[in-house]
């Protein structure tokens, strides 16, 4: 541990030099970091201990969580006030299948897709992994890798019954609109391509989805200004709901739509390699596919991307597509795409937001080496002006690496799907020039470099949640605003190649 924070303090004193920065004089915390667990054992729970646990994530979540200001201004939901409906759904559980079922409930009402129960399969990895790395091997111990045995079942069987059969039509958002394009057996006779579902059970589908926050992701709509769901599912609002369908003739039907097996994930699909690229030599414009930033499935792919690199490096536009791209590590975009591509060195600077409990400091302490005032900005979100919210600036300093010296125009494709680390990829480039930015707005949270950790203390089950409010270098929060294009264009859904052809058609006849 002394190692890391001794690699850590020498980085920020180069940049701090550089930037004229004052390094604030830490005082070590010497008070170990503890979880509070008890001896029960998760397969003797009942009433009291559900509602314990409960307890325990709600104080934690008020205490620590930086996101609940930002909910309440994108979505008008205030977590804190639906405690009633969440103690109903532990006072009438049966089972601890039940109790997990709540749990994950209101933890997706958090609405932040970093945020969840954590799978038991991930913290038995995860107490592998983090073994020799204090504080994080106090959380992932032997007592919780114990527990996640017994939760493993009973997480897999919750997570299907939250999210349980398909309907037999396909209906997504689509520019403003829930609207059908695809589906299963005679769907386009029932239903029709291109039908628009307007109201469930009578009510208009923007009003009635506000109510899915414990059953699915929120995602926002900054063109039209409001919030909506990727997909409407049998979850969303029950399977036997009725829908009040408007085709493309101008004709409106109520109807149920059929129940099929098969789980309700993420509509979008997108190219399958992990990494592909296209020369398009007549008009001197390269692209480039990245699906994902997570190391060891991108790593490999390198060579061919350098060779690739390499062999364009006089064309004058290269195209960067990362959309439906979730994340990863910075690591991958800055050794795969930045630092090949840079002659030049950039420095990447973001702000974390922290809600300064002992339980967060202790945590994060390794990532809190530059503290910043809040009087150098011109703009923060209001809660961050309170006083347990205190500033840490997070940076890196990127240099060329095996550089091709690329010095055409680089192009960045991106979507709402666009998450974590490759939302920092984003960030970066739209704060450095490093790209311009074409599509739509990203999907947010990825300023941060770790993750906070719940432990129920009965149960021993493991929330992950956002740690920190990361802000941009304009004081912005990152989860709120996100990255904005500087060329907007939306395409049709499922319409993958519309934007590329787009693109390139507006390099063409400029």
């Amino acid at each position: 541990m002394k190692k890391r924070n001794i690699i850590l303090l020498s980085v920020s004193l180069v940049v701090i030099a550089s930037l004229s920065i004052t390094l604030p004089i830490i005082i070590p915390n010497l008070m170990p970091f503890k979880i509070y667990i008890t001896d029960v054992e998760p397969a003797d729970m009942g009433l009291a201990e559900w509602q314990e646990d409960f307890d325990y994530l709600y104080d934690f979540v008020k205490d620590n969580y930086p996101y609940l200001w930002v909910k309440d201004r994108t979505h008008g939901l205030q977590w804190l006030n639906l405690r009633s409906e969440f103690d109903q759904m532990i006072a009438d559980a049966t089972d601890n299948e039940d109790f997990l079922c709540a749990i994950m409930q209101s933890v997706t009402a958090l609405q932040n897709r970093h945020t969840a129960v954590l799978d038991p399969a991930r913290v038995k990895s995860n107490y592998i992994n983090y073994a020799d790395w204090y504080p994080v091997n106090v959380i992932f111990s032997e007592e919780i890798n114990t527990a996640a045995y017994y939760w493993q079942s009973i997480y897999n069987t919750c997570l299907n019954k939250l999210n349980f059969g398909i309907f037999d039509a396909k209906i997504v958002y689509d520019r403003g609109n829930y609207t059908i394009v695809d589906g299963s057996g005679s769907w386009e006779d029932l239903y029709g391509n291109g039908t628009l579902v307007t109201h469930v059970d009578g009510v208009p589908m923007d009003t009635a989805v506000k109510s899915c926050y414990s059953k699915d992701y929120f995602d926002y709509d900054f063109e039209r200004e409001k919030t909506y769901l990727w997909r409407i599912s049998p979850h969303s609002f029950g399977e036997n709901a009725e829908y009040t369908l408007y085709n493309t003739t101008g004709h409106q039907k109520n109807i149920t739509f059929n129940l099929l097996p098969g789980y309700s994930g993420m509509p979008y699909e997108y190219p399958s390699p992990v990494v592909s690229y296209t020369k398009y030599e007549s008009d001197s414009i390269a692209y480039l596919d990245v699906n994902t930033f997570n190391t060891p499935d991108v790593e490999p792919y390198f060579p061919g991307v350098l060779t690739f690199y390499d062999e364009v490096k006089e064309y004058d536009h290269l195209i960067i597509d990362i959309r439906g791209n979730t994340g990863g590590f910075f690591s991958a975009w800055l050794d795969g795409i930045v630092q090949p591509l840079t002659s030049e060195s950039y420095l990447h600077e973001f702000y974390m937001g922290y809600r300064m409990t002992r339980y967060m400091r202790k945590l994060h302490e390794q990532f809190m080496a530059v503290e910043v005032s809040k009087k150098d900005f011109a703009y923060l979100p209001p809660e961050v002006t309170e006083e347990n919210f205190e500033l840490y600036l997070a940076w890196g300093t990127y240099t060329p690496v095996n550089s091709v010296n690329f010095t055409g125009e680089i192009i960045l494709l991106t979507d709402n799907v666009v998450y974590s680390a490759a939302e920092g990829f984003a960030n970066f480039c739209k704060q450095s020039g490093f790209a311009s930015i074409y599509g739509t707005a990203t999907g947010g949270d990825g300023l941060m470099l770790w993750p906070l950790y719940c432990v129920l203390p009965n149960s021993k089950l493991v929330i992950n949640m956002a740690s920190v409010l990361g802000l941009d270098e304009n004081g912005q929060a990152n989860e709120e605003v996100r990255t904005q294009p500087d060329f907007y264009y939306e395409s049709a859904f499922g319409n993958h190649s519309e934007l590329i052809d787009y693109v390139i058609n507006e390099i063409k006849t400029s």
